[in-house]
């Protein structure tokens, strides 16, 4: 992580949960990370961050949607899980966003929220259903996976002003709708 993030301190050890009943390995990571933003000049000067969940892309790929006449293999099974808490250094509002997919190779979750403490939480679910689909099944489950390697990344990027104007809330409701067209695309 040194190399992603030049200033990053671990704020807990590294913890896991290994149950062989539930066939689940979790690992628990909490990291500190200064110096992410970058300024951006547009009218105004911006924060930008830019956040993507780099485990979950050994699983996720853009496909070619294209007729199939024998059985598709899937090659990982799989169940991930991965949530991100970001502890912002002011509040922002947030545009909520829900993605879902149900198909029959795998099902996918991303979820955006606001916690009470004003943190941005990052809701990452993906788990494949069999090792391969039938010819037909997998239209579907290749547009669910080309929709979600569209809408994987988060940026989130707010204007240095007074977080109390009502020129930054404006501003801020008008990129959650912006995020949440560009995600339904």
């Amino acid at each position: 992580l040194i190399t992603l993030f030049p200033r990053i301190e671990e704020t807990s050890r590294l913890s896991t949960i290994d149950s062989l009943s539930s066939n689940n390995f979790t690992t628990l990571e909490a990291y500190e990370i200064d110096g992410f933003w970058t300024k951006r000049s547009s009218p105004y000067e911006m924060n930008q961050f830019t956040y993507e969940p780099l485990y979950l892309y050994d699983y996720v790929t853009p496909l070619l949607c294209e007729e199939k006449k024998f059985p598709v293999y899937i090659p990982h099974k799989n169940n991930y899980t991965q949530i991100t808490t970001f502890k912002l250094p002011v509040n922002v509002q947030d545009p909520s966003i829900l993605i879902e997919a149900d198909n029959d190779g795998f099902t996918y979750t991303y979820k955006s929220s606001v916690l009470e403490d004003g943190s941005i939480q990052l809701y990452y679910h993906f788990e494949t259903k069999k090792d391969q689909i039938e010819p037909h099944e997998f239209e579907q489950m290749c547009e669910d996976m080309n929709r979600m390697t569209n809408s994987i990344t988060y940026i989130l990027s707010f204007p240095i002003i007074n977080e109390d104007s009502d020129f930054l809330k404006n501003y801020l409701d008008q990129k959650a709708k912006e995020e949440q067209e560009r995600l339904n695309k």
